[in-house]
């Protein structure tokens, strides 16, 4: 290991003590931070507001969220970053993980 990796590991570690739940700390859309709206669906995503086209005043405050990935039963294959129908799809087995991979990919895990 190198230098990088242990910065790029505290750097995680930090992201992950920060998060208030199981949700992504960063945005799916953008991979930056900031103040996000979390996706209660299968995928537990986050997301800026304005990357998925919403308003500051069309999120929801204490309604549930669900992302139109989640609503429409497509997602993305963390690994090869295509889109599938979930059913194409294997969730990760992990509870509070919302990655889905390829059958493909998970054989070479």
């Amino acid at each position: 290991m190198n230098e990088e990796d242990d910065i790029d590991k505290i750097l995680l570690s930090v992201l992950q003590s920060q998060c208030e739940d199981d949700s992504d700390c960063i945005c799916a859309i953008c991979e930056t931070g900031g103040e996000l709206i979390c996706c209660d669906g299968k995928c537990s995503r986050s997301f800026h507001p304005k990357c998925i086209g919403l308003k500051d005043s069309d999120v929801p405050d204490d309604q549930q969220f669900i992302c139109s990935d989640c609503i429409n039963c497509v997602h993305r294959c963390f690994s090869c970053k295509e889109f599938e129908f979930e059913d194409v799809l294997v969730k990760c087995g992990e509870n509070s993980c919302g990655k889905f991979y390829h059958n493909k990919v998970c054989a070479t895990i």
